[in-house]
């Protein structure tokens, strides 16, 4: 099984970098990893590399602009080539989709034309944000890996602090100080500047997309997507508010809106699978076969 390493840029002119590993079939998934990951971090890379390879179909990895922590990006702007640092630290979220849309003219520009958009955790929050927002004909399917509430996580873990927290972020944005990093251990996180912190946890962030303990909630982004879904958890340690045996029957109610959406749970596996890279490669790959 023979992979490539390639570089591309982003539509605002990123570069960016991942592994390529192409097949015969004109099907391929396109995988967005997590908050400050890696296209390489997650072991189920791996095993998602070689099941989809028996499958026929092609895997492309690729690192967005919020890999790792903090990183240098060579950015290109008429014909002028400077870095740029972002990272995990400073990245905003909504600003996923240029870089997604450029993975998918990649894989396109390939001779693939079945895209299957997949994200884990934030990554998968980005996955659904952009097929939501943009409505991509050359996007067949979703298939989100533990798809994270990471705002609510962050109410639960800060408590009476949240708001507080959030307008020292207010603040420093005031005083010119945006890309100033904000006190530890107030975040999962330990590096996210005062700009990144509001975008995420501010009352006009994009994050919010699976608040599944949230009364109410009715998840209008998935609502508004146009193709079938896969949405997969672990059962151990899972990023989610509340009982995570409930979350399958919360998101069955989608069916109701017409949502093509399968829910499986990877039993005894935590948020990033360890140690059951291989089942849930195969059930990635048998729902794409289904299909």
């Amino acid at each position: 099984m023979l992979c490539d390493f390639v570089r591309f840029n982003s539509q605002d002119g990123l570069e960016l970098q991942g592994l390529f590993y192409p097949a015969t079939s004109t099907s391929v998934v396109v995988f967005v990893h997590e908050l400050a990951g890696n296209f390489y971090a997650n072991r189920f890379v791996d095993y998602f590399a070689a099941e989809l390879y028996i499958a026929g179909i092609a895997f492309f990895t690729f690192n967005n602009r919020g890999h790792d922590y903090v990183s240098d990006f060579i950015k290109t702007n008429h014909q002028n080539e400077y870095y740029v640092q972002i990272g995990a630290a400073h990245e905003v979220f909504e600003e996923c989709i240029p870089d997604i849309s450029a993975a998918l003219e990649f894989v396109e520009k390939k001779g693939y034309s079945n895209i299957y958009l997949c994200g884990h955790s934030t990554g998968a929050l980005k996955a659904a944000f952009y097929q939501s927002s943009t409505q991509d004909q050359r996007v067949k399917a979703l298939i989100l890996l533990s798809p994270s509430d990471d705002i609510g996580i962050q109410i639960r873990n800060l408590g009476e602090n949240f708001y507080p927290v959030l307008k020292i972020a207010e603040d420093l944005i005031k005083e010119g100080k945006g890309r100033k990093l904000m006190p530890e251990d107030l975040f999962n996180y330990p590096l996210v500047d005062a700009k990144t912190y509001v975008a995420t946890f501010g009352k006009e962030s994009k994050i919010g997309l699976f608040r599944y303990n949230l009364e109410g909630f009715s998840f209008p982004e998935l609502r508004k997507t146009n193709c079938p879904i896969l949405v997969t958890f672990g059962t151990e340690r899972e990023a989610v508010m509340g009982d995570i045996k409930k979350i399958p029957r919360i998101l069955n109610n989608l069916r109701d809106y017409d949502v093509r959406i399968t829910i499986e749970l990877i039993q005894g596996a935590p948020h990033n699978y360890l140690r059951h890279e291989d089942e849930l490669a195969k059930t990635v790959s048998h729902w794409i076969k289904q299909l």
